[in-house]
């Protein structure tokens, strides 16, 4: 048995060293940790940053491969997890089909499938996957699966998503053809005679009735616009002046709790609709904006408080700036910002600040909003610069003598030290040992030293690109991959488990 000494830990974080996109001192992960962070952050076919298009996708197929020689069970684990928790649908059902496709996981496709496959149009989605990347014959366990996903789905959901026939598009009835549903019957055979009604939307009202108050309003009091739609047409609503009565329906409705809970909404999508209206002049947009703050505070609210201090730090680097897909303007810092104003909401004792070329502690207020909070430190990035000093953030920590509990990054992990360093340089092994030259890493086993041994890191990875900053070697750090405030709840077992995220989906799912 190997005796788990400070030397061994060295060797195994030796072992595991490699370089970022930067250049910068990065450490390769476990295959299942590994596939869990490029696939927390996925939005399947959308270019990132660093790589080429299609690299990270690449780098999941080939992580998925490994994972499933010793452990297969886990790819349908994560696509379950990252559906249900992580609101991610395209990687979801990517890993679904994948898992189909292997002789050592297709064992567990049928029993996952009806729990991965949510949303109606998942059906097809699957098997457009399976003949564009697999091609045929479709796998029996993956005609099983999406034959019993059928019971998941009403009329009316079939109805919404249901296409019209047309060269590369993969229906209802082609689905039903391919996988022989038996139930639910009558719907199957609605489908089949091409007798399914045109559902009553709020899509299908626009579109014949118009952008209109009075449409808004019929919508509004019916309760026929989803939630996720309602957040994206807050300004379509006020722009076309419903009476105020219908703004406090709205209100009531995306803060109510229940509802928040039920929309499963990535925190950013509360801020995007507030920015969308934030300069609107209608004399009631005041209100939805206090709706918003509510609904984002239910968010964290049923988080543990972490007690102590934290270093709450948020990568504002210029890699940061790259939108999460090209027809959104949600950009990766502003996840960070959101969820490093979220943290701040629920520790004892924080300091809050943004990192680039330099570090810069913010002061923010336990009682502000948290979208304030966000837009506040969004609008002071540029102070900062682009690089992404990560060092320098601990490195103040030691120079003022600060004692913290943990640190906790967000970031996409690209960390480097600029300073001397021509862009996406290697390092030479006697700069990474010249001092001020040192990597995040090394300063953080130095503030060890120095200020508190028993610190922590946590590492928010908000991109996925294979690799870590700090080693999950050192089980003073944990990483933690995805966007949906659902990853906090890992830091309630930060001092025991330093791999908590890859076990809670094994325990769970």
């Amino acid at each position: 048995m190997k005796v788990n000494t400070r030397k061994n830990v060295r060797k195994e974080v030796e072992d595991v060293k490699t370089t970022n996109y930067e250049g910068g001192e990065a450490f390769k992960l476990s295959p299942k940790s590994k596939l869990v962070q490029l696939t927390s952050t996925c939005l399947f076919g959308e270019p990132k940053f660093y790589g080429e298009l299609g690299e990270t996708e690449q780098k999941i197929v080939d992580t998925a491969t490994e994972v499933a020689e010793h452990n297969p069970k886990f790819l349908l684990q994560l696509a379950q997890y990252l559906r249900n928790e992580q609101y991610l649908r395209s990687i979801s059902n990517y890993l679904l089909v994948f898992s189909a496709n292997q002789l050592s996981s297709k064992q567990y496709v049928r029993e996952y499938a009806p729990n991965i496959i949510k949303r109606a149009d998942e059906l097809t989605e699957s098997i457009t996957m399976q003949l564009d990347i697999f091609g045929k014959p479709i796998p029996n366990s993956l005609k099983k699966g999406i034959r019993d996903s059928f019971l998941n789905f009403d009329s009316y959901q079939f109805s919404k998503y249901n296409r019209k026939n047309s060269k590369g598009v993969v229906t209802f009835k082609d689905a039903i053809m391919l996988t022989h549903p038996k139930q639910p019957s009558e719907l199957i055979k609605k489908i089949l005679n091409d007798k399914l009604e045109t559902p009553l939307t709020w899509e299908t009202e626009l579109s014949t009735k118009g952008n209109k108050k009075e449409v808004w309003e019929n919508l509004i009091i019916k309760k026929k616009v989803p939630y996720m739609a309602t957040l994206r047409n807050l300004r379509n609503i006020l722009n076309t002046k419903v009476d105020v009565q219908y703004i406090k329906m709205i209100c009531d409705y995306i803060s109510d709790p229940e509802n928040v809970r039920r929309s499963r909404q990535f925190p950013f999508r509360f801020f995007s609709a507030y920015r969308a209206i934030e300069s609107n002049s209608n004399p009631h947009t005041s209100k939805l904006l206090d709706a918003l703050e509510d609904a984002i505070v239910v968010s964290y609210k049923n988080i543990p408080k972490l007690p102590g201090t934290t270093l709450i730090a948020c990568d504002v680097s210029g890699s940061m700036e790259q939108p999460i897909s090209k027809n959104s303007s949600v950009q990766r810092f502003d996840i960070g910002l959101l969820l490093g104003a979220m943290a701040h909401k629920f520790t004892d004792d924080s300091i809050v600040g943004i990192f680039g070329d330099t570090w810069k502690p913010i002061n923010l207020s336990k009682r502000s909003g948290i979208i304030k909070d966000t837009l506040y430190m969004h609008k002071r990035e540029g102070e900062v610069g682009y690089s992404t000093n990560a060092h320098l953030v601990i490195e103040w920590a030691i120079e003022e003598n600060v004692h913290v509990d943990r640190f906790m990054f967000f970031s996409d992990n690209q960390i480097w030290n600029s300073k001397g360093c021509s862009w996406r340089s290697n390092y030479s092994q006697n700069v990474l040992d010249s001092g001020d030259m040192k990597t995040a890493y090394q300063k953080f086993l130095e503030y060890k030293r120095k200020v508190n041994h028993n610190a922590k890191i946590v590492i928010f990875d908000l991109a996925g690109y294979g690799t870590t900053s700090f080693p999950e070697q050192d089980k003073s750090v944990i990483g933690i991959g995805g966007w949906s405030d659902k990853i906090f709840k890992f830091l309630k077992d930060l001092d025991t488990s330093p791999e908590e995220q890859v076990n809670y989906i094994e325990s769970k799912y």
